[in-house]
């Protein structure tokens, strides 16, 4: 379980990156936070509750045929939800890299996927 520090560190973290990617607030997305296209089309992502708990990133691909085709058993068939949640050896460092290294991986996918 992560300190509420570290889940407000890791929040910050991972907000700086995807806006690094070019990803922006949403409005009228339920509880998710940010946008973001990408070469798979529109991902939403969120953060937990800045408070002490369980680190995580969620996130739900709007096309999801077309994710789930490329990303096969990554992306849940029905929802979309491409998700990531702490395991009880990960600390906010290992989770951030783990995300890290499949969202370089989908950035750097060629744009021209179809279903």
């Amino acid at each position: 379980m992560a300190t509420k520090r570290q889940v407000i560190a890791f929040n910050k973290d991972f907000r700086e990156y995807i806006e690094g990617y070019g990803a922006t607030a949403t409005e009228g997305q339920g509880h998710y936070q940010w946008k973001l296209e990408t070469p798979l089309g529109t991902v939403l992502f969120s953060v937990p509750e800045e408070k002490e708990g369980d680190l995580a990133v969620y996130a739900r691909y709007e096309d999801v045929p077309r994710a789930v085709k490329v990303l096969k058993q990554a992306v849940n068939s029905p929802s979309g939800k491409w998700n990531w949640l702490a395991y009880s050896w990960d600390t906010p460092a290992t989770l951030m890299a783990r995300v890290q290294a499949a969202l370089a991986e989908v950035m750097n996918i060629p744009t021209e996927v179809s279903v």
